[in-house]
């Protein structure tokens, strides 16, 4: 197994969990339910893999710039941005009002030795341990209110720190009502019938978020136009279609 592009043993074992469960029962409904755990455990693994390859690149590019006064200067801007951003970003309105004060905040900061788009970077390096910190305990846990908790927090993260992307209104949107989900299922947990249904909706909310996430990345790394919403539902299609033919390179890599 490649280790610098998977997760902990913590997918392994409960992978091998459920195929031991599935060999054992003989129930077509929970044979079923046990391939939609299987599938959704690998959908969230092949997205966390594409975001892997993604921080391979930016960490290629953006190593030689780091040095201890861009550092520094990063460090300064981050606490600068942190003293504007509120804790909570309840709508559009403030999340406009709050692009344009990260946008002010830009333009007025004496760089030096860093840049934008290294603060860019250090805040791509956060988010993405972030997600790998949450799928160890998606795959540690199931289905645990702790795990909605844990992807809400990432996603409402997330929607306070995309202004420094740039005009990312729609993201906004899309990581807001994935963050509703989170809050929906955390609501229920216990009163789920079958916890299995708790893991798979976690590790839908997870492939989605971590593939909104993932796309708007490698649009800025890359210089290329932020992602909209119906790209941005286009590639979820596409990545799920890859996973269900088993096409995707997670397959081999791992």
């Amino acid at each position: 197994m490649n280790t610098v592009l998977s997760l902990s043993p913590a997918y392994d074992r409960l992978h091998s969990a459920l195929l031991v469960q599935r060999s054992q029962v003989q129930s077509a409904e929970v044979i079923q339910l046990v391939n939609r755990a299987l599938l959704a455990g690998e959908r969230v693994s092949a997205a966390f893999y594409d975001l892997t390859q993604l921080r391979l690149l930016q960490q290629r590019k953006s190593q030689p710039l780091l040095t201890p006064k861009a550092e520094k200067e990063i460090a300064k801007f981050l606490d600068e941005l942190n003293d504007i951003t509120p804790k909570t970003v309840a709508d559009k309105a403030q999340f406009s009002a709050l692009q344009k004060q990260v946008s002010r905040l830009t333009d007025k900061f004496h760089w030096k030795h860093a840049s934008p788009i290294l603060v860019q970077n250090a805040l791509f390096n956060h988010t993405y341990h972030q997600w790998q910190q949450a799928l160890e305990a998606l795959f540690s846990e199931g289905n645990g209110a702790d795990v909605f908790d844990d992807l809400q927090r990432i996603l409402n993260d997330s929607a306070r720190k995309i202004p420094v992307l740039g005009d990312t209104v729609s993201l906004f949107k899309q990581l807001t009502k994935l963050a509703a989900e989170c809050r929906e299922k955390s609501a229920l947990n216990g009163l789920e019938e079958n916890v299995m249904a708790g893991y798979i909706a976690a590790a839908d909310i997870a492939t989605r978020g971590i593939i909104l996430f993932g796309s708007t990345a490698e649009a800025v790394l890359r210089g290329s136009p932020l992602p909209d919403a119906e790209r941005q539902e286009r590639l979820i299609k596409e990545h799920y279609q890859q996973v269900v033919e088993r096409m995707h390179p997670w397959f081999t890599a791992v």
